[in-house]
């Protein structure tokens, strides 16, 4: 009883096979046009930190840094924060200011 039932489905996928290699039809191929501008430098990100970003002023490095896309601050105290990029701490972002390293907010 337990071969027949194996040499049914055995059989039974051959027949699908088979099924599958008659219907050969081909699809139109799709083609697909991107229009676009590419970055020239994607990693960089320059901002006039003079001018107000809305809507309340920074006040600190990390709050600043809250106004742009992709980046969150942690709170550090009671007043500063610690900057995070998609979810990479402070300690392994590299912010330069004039020159100058941060470390931190």
């Amino acid at each position: 009883m337990k071969k027949s039932v194996c040499c049914i489905a055995v059989l039974s996928s051959f027949s699908a096979i088979a099924q599958d290699a008659n219907e050969s039809t081909q699809q139109p191929e799709e083609h697909i046009t991107i229009i676009g501008d590419s970055m020239l430098s994607p990693s960089v990100y320059e901002l006039n930190a003079k001018q107000p970003r809305q809507p309340l002023p920074a006040h600190d490095g990390g709050d600043f840094l809250k106004t742009i896309t992709g980046f969150s601050a942690t709170r550090k105290g009671g007043a500063s924060s610690d900057p995070m990029f998609r979810g990479m701490g402070a300690s392994r972002l590299t912010i330069v200011n004039d020159g100058q390293m941060l470390q931190g907010g």
